[in-house]
């Protein structure tokens, strides 16, 4: 089974960015990632290409910080298949994005919670 989050990535941020300075930013990426999935659903739903690229580009960096490599990964291939206008899958992508998205929220929420929360 693949793992959800690259645990070392977290740590790298850990020390560079220091524990509290990452759990912040870890608050403001749960908020944005389900925020996330309403946008990205909304934009399917109406074809509105523009905008689920710009959903995927601003979802994608954050994702890359918290080692969510497959959710990140999945973002830049939807970004370039919109842009090239290769939209036979779109719809497989986006919701097997939005369950990454969602998976590896959960994980993270477990782990930001018990190694990074102010005590």
């Amino acid at each position: 089974m693949t793992e959800t989050f690259n645990q070392d990535t977290l740590i790298n941020y850990e020390k560079l960015l220091g524990k509290k300075e990452l759990y912040k930013l870890w608050l403001v990426f749960d908020k944005e990632g389900e925020g996330f999935v309403i946008r990205a659903q909304a934009a399917l739903k109406n074809h509105d290409y523009p905008s689920l690229r710009a959903v995927y580009h601003q979802i994608r960096p954050a994702a890359e910080v918290f080692g969510l490599d497959s959710f990140a990964l999945l973002c830049a291939k939807i970004e370039h298949n919109i842009v090239n206008r290769d939209l036979a899958e779109i719809d497989q992508e986006v919701c097997e994005s939005i369950s990454l998205c969602k998976k590896g929220l959960s994980s993270l929420a477990l782990y930001m919670d018990s190694a990074h929360a102010a005590k």
